[in-house]
């Protein structure tokens, strides 16, 4: 197993459990007890765990979310694969929505030369959208801040007036019996708001989203596509029957 991996294993199992000691991550991986320890400081200068004397703990909470800043140093390669793919599904004369997040966010260079009108909350997205030349509605209202989407009332009704062939979005976490998750309400019911107005809903997403718990259900995992990497046996096994996924070679 990679070391980049491992970690990323770890790192969902301290999410899960909240707490882990160092001896039972020896074992469930079958590493030396040197390597968990760099293991667990990579990921704690990454700004992702708390060490513990002997262990680790979880940073997270089902209302807690990394800043686009933060979201842009995790799994840079897989984001980059995940948005080429679902950028394939975009085809000349769309109208899109396209949500505020890094994978979503890094599809904008690879509809540079697509006819296409693209409306997002996510104004880094616009901006990134003019230097590409791609005809953008940026939705008015409140700016989040530290993920610079934009959320509340003023978005929403905006929304209502609007439908697309096809919308991209990401989320915080999936599991097989909650589905779609975010921990921000109002962000949620964008998103929610969208699905229902869009013909075909696709969420990118990379493994560390899989299995993990937030505040929000944004919707069942049937109303959209998920574009991936390759998923564990397991997880794949629990997923395929509620939903199409796609997975993305790394």
């Amino acid at each position: 197993m990679l070391t980049e991996e491992r970690q990323e294993r770890i790192k969902q199992l301290v999410d899960r459990e909240s707490v882990v000691q160092i001896r039972d991550l020896v074992r469930t991986f079958n590493v030396s007890e040197s390597t968990i320890r760099r293991d667990l400081a990579d990921l704690e200068r990454a700004g992702r765990i708390k060490r513990l004397h002997g262990g680790a703990k979880s940073l997270r909470s089902l209302v807690d979310e990394p800043s686009l800043k933060e979201k842009r140093i995790i799994n840079q390669t897989a984001k980059a694969n995940i948005a080429k793919r679902a950028a394939l599904a975009v085809e000349d004369g769309d109208v899109l929505f396209l949500d505020a997040g890094t994978t979503t966010l890094a599809m904008v260079p690879f509809m540079a030369h697509k006819a296409v009108t693209m409306v997002t909350n996510s104004v880094e997205a616009a901006s990134l959208a003019l230097e590409y030349e791609i005809d953008t509605i940026l939705l008015g209202g409140r700016l989040k801040q530290g993920t610079g989407a934009i959320i509340g009332s003023v978005a929403q009704s905006q929304l209502a007036n609007y439908r697309f062939q096809k919308a991209f979005m990401g989320m915080n976490a999936i599991t097989a019996s909650d589905g779609y998750m975010t921990p921000d309400v109002e962000e949620a019911e964008i998103k929610r708001q969208v699905m229902q107005c869009s013909q075909c809903n696709y969420v990118l997403v990379d493994r560390s989203k899989f299995d993990q718990q937030s505040f929000c259900q944004v919707a069942p995992l049937k109303l959209a596509t998920l574009i991936t990497e390759p998923l564990a046996p397991h997880m794949k096994e629990a997923l395929q029957p509620l939903t199409t996924i796609i997975e993305v070679e790394e």
